[in-house]
């Protein structure tokens, strides 16, 4: 069993290094064997699933440029934390603008971290799907998460 309290600290720590687009401290953060699942829903037939650190890293760098613009960045605003033993529930809002046409990105998500030897060993990211096709992957010709282009063998 682990610590609530460090646990909560270690997801801020993610979403801040999320804000400041600090790749290098999310791979501290994470273990190297994390799975990162994006459940499916509306826009989306199948999860995203991530099996491992350098899979989300890779996605995430692609994310700033090719569907957020990079100079407004991902901007996550923590609105409720929940921990019990190695367990984080995080509702948060995520911000950005949109690459292709720079216009305001604003999403609701509930992510649930699991926690092991002091790093995320798994993620599950819940979102309106709907809205992240209409406002990011259409506009860059991208039909559904688990069709974007710099995806290989990760997903």
């Amino acid at each position: 069993m682990s610590d609530p309290v460090v646990n909560k600290g270690l997801v801020r720590d993610y979403f801040e290094a999320i804000r400041r687009g600090d790749l290098e401290r999310l791979a501290v953060l994470l273990a190297p064997d994390l799975h990162f699942r994006c459940a499916a829903g509306t826009g989306s037939e199948d999860s995203l699933v991530f099996r491992s650190a350098d899979a989300l890293l890779s996605d995430l760098r692609h994310n700033l440029g090719e569907l957020y613009d990079p100079a407004f960045g991902i901007q996550p605003e923590i609105r409720n934390l929940v921990a019990e033993d190695d367990c984080v529930a995080a509702e948060v809002r995520i911000r950005g603008r949109t690459a292709r046409k720079g216009e305001p990105y604003d999403n609701l998500y509930a992510f649930f971290f699991w926690m092991r030897n002091g790093r995320i060993a798994e993620v599950h990211e819940h979102l309106d799907t709907a809205y992240v096709a209409a406002k990011l992957l259409n506009p860059a010709g991208i039909r559904s998460a688990t069709e974007m282009p710099w995806l290989d063998e990760h997903s």
